[in-house]
């Protein structure tokens, strides 16, 4: 600054370059902020994958109700190859497993089971049980979130060669 010059000009010019930088830095916050959104809104139903040729491909989400009755239907696979698809060596290891999937009320009835010599049973006649649900029969109901499933499985009792079903 020179000698002589007016501070109030020069101090006004540079309020005003504060100013103008300011409305600046608001409008780019504001629209880095909603063009960010309108990439989520994007985003949450589509996916994008790179294939071979280095083109990117649009991928569309699965929706969530469906993926999560496919998981409680494994979910019911999954109980009924533990609980009832048994032989001699591994239902140890199967009622172990099923112990951590299935919470106290159901452990007691399979508890019941094995006081009741069921699975002694198993290794004296060396029984082997094959168990699968059958698709078709499967009910569901969804309620808050909970689902109830209703289901049908049929358990192959093999027995030193003789089948039973």
């Amino acid at each position: 600054m020179k000698v002589g010059e007016n501070i109030f000009n020069k101090l006004k010019r540079n309020n005003a370059a504060i100013y103008a930088m300011a409305i600046i830095t608001v409008l780019s916050v504001v629209s880095s902020a909603y063009f960010s959104y309108q990439t989520y809104l994007h985003s949450r139903n589509h996916v994008y994958a790179i294939d071979s040729k280095g083109q990117m491909l649009p991928l569309t989400l699965i929706d969530e109700k469906k993926d999560r009755i496919r998981q409680v239907m494994a979910n019911a696979d999954l109980f009924v190859n533990y609980a009832y698809d048994i032989d001699a060596f591994n239902y140890k290891d199967k009622k172990e497993k099923l112990a951590w999937l299935l919470d106290n009320n159901v452990i007691r009835i399979f508890k019941n089971k094995e006081n009741a010599g069921y699975y002694n049973q198993l290794l004296q006649y060396n029984i082997i049980q094959h168990a699968k649900v059958l698709p078709e029969t499967m009910k569901w109901v969804e309620e808050n979130g909970k689902y109830t499933l209703r289901f049908l499985s049929q358990i192959q009792i093999i027995n030193t060669g003789q089948k039973q079903v």
